[in-house]
């Protein structure tokens, strides 16, 4: 029997395009008891094969390609895990390979590696690119005999000369050259055939494929090519090919025979705290954080009115009882180590979250310091995050500040030590809009074509459409598809290799923690962006191994809020956000306002709808808001607002009921009030209540019926009433238990919103500077800022050389100065460089002087995006003259500088007199360097001649024509384009416009997408004829029409440095058409002399056509 061993997975990134449900399912056909997977360099399939081969019994044989550096060779060669012992070896190998061996011997290993992990594995000789036929093919049999024998004394009796047949013109000499060396030094032969794709009719794909990997194309010849015979080959294909050797073929099956290790899943292994007695030390901090707690923050709160005594009893009585279900179930190390990295953060002014998770249901945790939450003040259910009748491990899901939360890691890389301590693997794969690029360019499709291709498939990053799926829903993709060939061959060819990994990555949060080192229970990779290694195993398949996981996730607002607050203490004004009032006037009149541009979960424009509906007046309500604002539970939000202004009667099935109700108006909002009811009003225990919980959620039909009877018969026996009226409302409970969410995740949410909230109602420009900073290479954000800031009286005022910083600062209370790193293709190392060059020696008083001191730091692009964004104006306003000059003003800053260090004027500073540019273009320039206008707005001037045209802001005018059910004219200048796809298949598209007042967002809808789709790209002027929707208080506005907006005296400037682009300029002008746009032809005839004129004619010239003709000039 023949025993498929040289499988490679799609983990043998880009060099296979086999996935591992396809080669099980293939092995399951042929009934093939056993079956090998070996892939290259790495293990990343291991333990997803072996649990994938387990479920439809087939036996999982393990096994890995690997380099061996000998000498000056490079060999490859393959080994197998026979026992357990040779599991962990070859975990070593492999991280040896991929973390140890650095530089040139990365992916490799040595015979001295190869001695020392020997145990347990078997090796076998490998292919074509193995030592024996590499030697052998060079004549070099005595070579290749001491290598063998080498590798003997290592292995033993634990080797097998491999025989491939996959190259139809390899050469017959080298197989029987094997044959006699394996008969020679009774060494089993091996027949085996590399796989890298199921089928022939795959190959194709597959081809393309590996150019994708090796940067070539198809079409080449002189280039590594495999060919259609290394597919997943049939037991009878391979007896077929091995028929005059069949020993080759029964060996194995005998291999398969000596194969003794099955990688199975294992039970969770917690890590051990370094301490004598984790529980004994559990119990003093925790009693110890408890005091801590009561002193500095639950007694202040307390009105002269309440005992101490007794609130101190009924917090020590939790603590007990929390630690009576954490310490039986062997977690009070897991809870020591948390708590120690985070007390470790905070020692060091790292900013750490106030909890994430059911983990804030905990007072252990608050006590901790793991959680700033106080489960007892917020009615928080222990038994939603540690059930005593169900075992699970507790999970804490930790915040920390973005820019910091390495630095956290790397404490417990130093604790634990390094080698028991790594990230958690992920994976790239090959989307639909990726591997229509990469298949694109190895076949050679003009990248434009490609590119038109790829815009037609639909953007949704959370539930990614396939190629299949945009050919059905996208009738321009598929029209394409039908009529040219070359379309239809790219996508064709793209299909089987959609959803492929492409390439390894470290997962954002994960994280685990070892008793042992890592290396010996699952192989490391090395990432070459982290220091720390991660898991070759992703996060489903290193849970398996039995690691716990430890979240470190990286939040961007508690970077906004300590940056923020480190402003505030510049300024001299100390604030320590977890001693703010919960009760700050401002901070709700801004939410009731909705006011909520930079506010943490609130910004959304339903959640906004929300806020102006609800008008909050309490912290109780924003948890409320951020637990009800999801799929399933947004169903209770008109009923909560109702039952909250009492335009509603609020009732309850059950008087028991009001105070577990009475906070949320008697609307179920929070999961922990399932618990609370099933234990109130039907006698359950918290633990059984959670375990009604999940099986209300799973909605197994079985387990249902069972749970009803129990609930109803213990209402009817505590409360009494009708078996219809209990049945009915454990209806109710279960329904809502499907979609509800933990007031434990809400309550911590809705604390980091509020203190966004409270920065920005009593702190407007600090913590707007804060936003701007922490997205300051986010051009989209960065209007969304600018405009708010605006909006609230905050002037921001331009880039300038000699003052801005590289980020945005505050000036005054209502002043920021925009930062020179916000400027697109300028990069925020430069920009800082810039800075520290001023502060060290000064303004820069002129041009040369600026030019001659940042010669090494500014590169083409970087001067030309100062000149456009107007940051050079004060040493010299002429913009066009400096962009007309950027070649020679380059080439003078790297010229040596003679007489004083720093001249202020000099002869040699000879500038390209240019037009000047008109105000339109000024702002055109400013739009493409900022990605948005500041300064002013192309159509400001414009819209006080045109009284008809409705403002962004002209709310009241827009309702005057929407109570007429009346469209109406709107101007402004395309932004951003965000489309969407409708349950029904049908394309539409959110645009985002801005006019001199603001910016505004209309949707349109798919025809009129299709006709008008060349209209929207950033920066075209349009006339929008729109309707309107008013819901409370909020416009919606819907494009009923879009045509191009042309503005009087609108000029382009066209520069042509090369004599042979003049005749391209003509037939470029030529298929845009008549317009309104004129056009100013600037030639440089010598170094120091332009011609300048401007066309008679008009043109039709959109952004983006222009952005085509500077295409078409790089091009060339």
């Amino acid at each position: 029997m023949y025993i498929s061993l040289r499988n490679h997975s799609s983990y043998s990134l880009l060099e296979s395009s086999i996935r591992i449900p396809q080669l099980i399912h293939a092995a399951k056909m042929l009934e093939m008891p056993a079956l090998g997977l070996c892939d290259r360099h790495h293990w990343f399939s291991a333990m997803e094969f072996s649990l994938a081969c387990k479920r439809e019994k087939i036996f999982p044989i393990l096994g890995c390609t690997l380099t061996l550096a000998f000498q000056t060779y490079h060999w490859e060669l393959a080994l197998w895990v026979k026992t357990a012992k040779g599991y962990e070896n070859l975990c070593q190998l492999i991280t040896c390979s991929t973390v140890s061996n650095i530089g040139d011997m990365r992916e490799k290993v040595t015979l001295e590696q190869l001695q020392l992990f020997s145990e347990g594995l078997i090796l076998t000789t490998g292919g074509q690119n193995g030592f024996l036929y590499t030697l052998l093919a060079q004549h070099k049999l005595q070579e290749a005999q001491e290598t063998l024998n080498l590798l003997q004394n290592i292995y033993k009796d634990h080797i097998y000369i491999e025989l491939q047949r996959c190259d139809p013109g390899a050469s017959k000499t080298l197989d029987e050259a094997c044959i006699q060396l394996a008969y020679k030094e009774k060494i089993p032969l091996l027949a085996t055939n590399p796989a890298f794709f199921m089928e022939e009719k795959d190959f194709k794909a597959h081809d393309a494929l590996r150019c994708i990997a090796l940067g070539r194309y198809v079409v080449e010849e002189n280039r590594p090519k495999l060919t259609p015979e290394y597919r997943f080959k049939t037991p009878k294909e391979m007896q077929c090919l091995f028929s005059d050797i069949p020993e080759a073929i029964k060996n194995t099956s005998q291999f398969f025979q000596r194969i003794g290790f099955l990688l199975e899943s294992c039970a969770m292994r917690i890590p051990s705290f370094p301490c004598p007695h984790e529980q004994e030390q559990l119990r003093i901090e925790s009693e110890q954080g408890l005091e801590h707690r009561l002193l500095k923050h639950i007694f202040p709160k307390l009105s002269e009115s309440i005992d101490q005594d007794a609130v101190r009893k009924r917090y020590v009585q939790r603590l007990d009882y929390e630690r009576s279900v954490i310490e039986p179930m062997g977690f009070s190390g897991y809870f020591l180590i948390v708590s120690d990295f985070i007390r470790w953060a905070k020692k060091n002014h790292i900013p750490v979250g106030p909890g994430r998770g059911s983990g804030a249901s905990s007072l252990v945790a608050f006590c901790l310091d793991i959680t700033d939450v106080d489960p007892v003040e917020f009615d928080l259910v222990f038994e939603r995050f540690m059930n005593p009748e169900r075992v699970s491990m507790p999970d804490f899901d930790v915040d920390f500040c973005q820019e910091r939360r390495d630095e956290v890691i790397d404490y417990v890389a130093k604790k634990y030590g390094k080698d028991h301590v790594a990230h958690i693997i992920t994976f790239g794969t090959l989307q639909a809009r990726a591997v229509l690029r990469d298949v694109g360019r190895v076949l050679q499709i003009p990248y434009r074509q490609v590119d038109k291709i790829c815009k037609l498939i639909p953007y949704q990053p959370a539930h990614p459409i396939t190629l299949t799926e945009a050919l059905k829903q996208e009738p321009s993709l598929r029209t394409m598809w039908e009529e040219d060939e070359s379309v239809r061959t790219l996508i064709e060819t793209a299909k089987p290799l959609e959803g492929l990994y492409r390439h390894a990555a470290t997962h954002a949060a994960g994280v685990i923690i070892s008793d042992e080192p890592l290396s010996k229970r699952v192989p490391l990779y090395q990432d070459q962006n982290n220091t720390l290694p991660a898991t070759e195993f992703s996060m489903k398949y290193i849970e398996a191994c039995g690691f716990i996981k430890f979240d470190f996730l990286g939040l961007k607002t508690l970077t906004i809020l300590q940056n923020a607050i480190n402003t505030l203490k510049a300024q001299g004004i100390t604030l320590e956000l977890s001693h703010i009032s919960l009760k700050d006037p401002a901070t709700y009149a801004l939410l009731r306002r909705v006011e909520t541009v930079g506010i943490f979960q609130l910004e959304s424009t339903g959640m906004s709808d929300v806020l102006r509906q609800l008008q909050p007046e309490s912290f109780e309500e924003i948890i409320a808001l951020v637990a009800l604002y999801r799929p399933g539970p947004m169903d209770d939000i008109p009923r909560y607002i109702a039952c909250r202004h009492q335009r509603e009667v609020v009732s309850y099935e059950y008087p028991v009921l009001e105070n577990i109700l009475k906070s949320t108006f008697g609307v179920m909002v929070y999961q922990e009030q399932v618990l609370t009811i099933a234990q109130r009003l039907a006698g359950y225990s918290l633990g059984e209540a959670d375990l009604l919980r999940r099986a209300m959620g799973k909605k197994i039909k079985s387990e249902m019926n069972a749970q009803r009877t129990i609930f109803v018969e213990r209402v009817l026996k505590n409360h009494g009433g009708h078996r219809e009226t209990a049945s009915n409302f454990f209806d109710q409970i279960a329904k809502f238990a499907g979609y509800a969410f933990p007031k434990a995740h809400a309550v911590p949410y809705a604390l980091i919103s509020y203190q966004t909230a409270y920065l920005k109602a009593n702190y407007p420009s600090v913590f707007m500077e804060s936003l701007m900073n922490c997205d300051i290479h986010n051009t989209e954000k960065l209007r969304l800022f600018v405009t708010e800031a605006k909006r609230m009286g905050i002037h921001i005022a331009p880039v300038c050389v000699n003052a801005s910083q590289a980020s945005c600062r505050v000036e005054d209370q209502k002043t920021i100065r925009y930062g020179l790193a916000a400027l697109k293709n300028v990069g925020m190392q430069a920009m800082q460089s810039l800075q520290k060059e001023r502060e060290l020696r000064g303004p820069f008083p002129s041009l040369e002087n600026f030019l001659h001191r940042l010669s090494r730091t500014l590169n083409k692009k970087q001067l030309e995006a100062l000149i456009m964004a107007g940051a050079l104006d004060e040493i010299c306003p002429n913009r066009s003259t400096l962009m007309y000059s950027i070649d020679r003003l380059l080439k003078l800053s790297t010229e040596p500088v003679t007489g004083t260090l720093f001249p202020v004027e000099s002869s040699s500073l000879r500038l390209q007199p240019a037009p000047s540019w008109s105000h339109f273009e000024t702002l055109e320039y400013e739009r493409q360097a900022l990605g948005f206008y500041l300064t002013s707005h192309p159509l400001t001037e414009f819209l006080k001649n045109a009284p008809d045209i409705v403002t962004s802001q002209n709310i009241e005018k827009m309702s005057h024509y929407i109570r007429k059910n009346q469209g109406f004219r709107m101007w402004g200048m395309v932004m951003e384009v965000k489309e969407k796809v409708s349950k029904g298949g049908k394309k539409y598209a959110f645009i985002t416009l801005s006019d001199g007042d603001g910016s505004y967002e209309v949707t349109l809808f798919s025809d009129l997408l299709v006709e008008c789709r060349e209209l929207l790209s950033p920066g075209q002027a349009v006339d929008l004829h729109a309707i309107g929707r008013l819901e409370d208080q909020t416009v919606r506005l819907i494009a009923q029409d879009l045509i191009p907006l042309s503005f009087p005296n609108e000029i382009w400037i066209c520069s042509i440095k090369h004599a042979q682009h003049i005749e391209k300029l003509e037939n470029f002008l030529k298929s845009v058409g008549p317009g309104s746009v004129k056009v100013r032809c600037i030639i440089s005839v010598q170094e120091d002399t332009l011609v300048s004129g401007i066309l008679e004619e008009g043109f039709n010239l959109t952004p983006q056509q222009k952005s085509a003709w500077t295409s078409l000039l790089e091009e060339n």
